[in-house]
């Protein structure tokens, strides 16, 4: 984790500027972290993926799916959901993954992008504060943004938004 972050901070790292299937890469990183679903008795529900394409980095944004996914399939509970979509409006594309389980405090969620930000409700589960810093540099690198929020009911949500071509 810490090799990619070094490499993602670097200045000679150049992203390849081509376009990338999201679907693709979505579909692709489900199937990498079905098991690990599996393990946790977890649905993934992608049935709201468009066929949606970006100008960018195949790899980056294999890397960023990734681990927006491990981190959803790591604070889901077992038994639950979690959503996947993409989708397009007003030239920008939007990447929304959900789960079910508790989010976090409030106050939490701009730390959440911060090299080894851990929550202290989390500090049991395994990792090392490394994923959503990461993520975040990928989003900047290819002129995006992320959004992090607690759902009203239940859940967390991570929102990229990219610009469409």
């Amino acid at each position: 984790m810490l090799s990619i972050l070094t490499k993602v901070d670097s200045q000679q790292i150049h992203f390849q500027k081509e376009p990338v299937w999201l679907n693709d890469v979505i579909h692709e990183q489900i199937e990498r972290y079905r098991g690990y679903a599996e393990e946790k008795h977890i649905k993934i529900d992608s049935s709201a993926l468009h066929s949606i394409s970006v100008i960018g980095d195949a790899y980056w944004m294999n890397i960023m799916i990734s681990n927006l996914l491990d981190n959803v399939i790591k604070f889901s509970p077992d038994k639950g959901t979690i959503t996947i979509g993409v989708s397009e409006k007003e030239k920008r594309v939007f990447i929304s993954i959900s789960d079910e389980g508790k989010g976090v405090g409030n106050e939490a969620i701009s730390l959440l992008t911060k090299r080894f930000y851990r929550c202290e409700s989390h500090s049991h589960l395994p990792g090392t504060g490394l994923g959503l810093s990461i993520v975040s540099r990928i989003i900047n690198s290819h002129k995006g943004d992320l959004i992090l929020e607690n759902l009203q009911e239940k859940g967390f949500k991570a929102i990229v938004i990219l610009p469409v071509a």
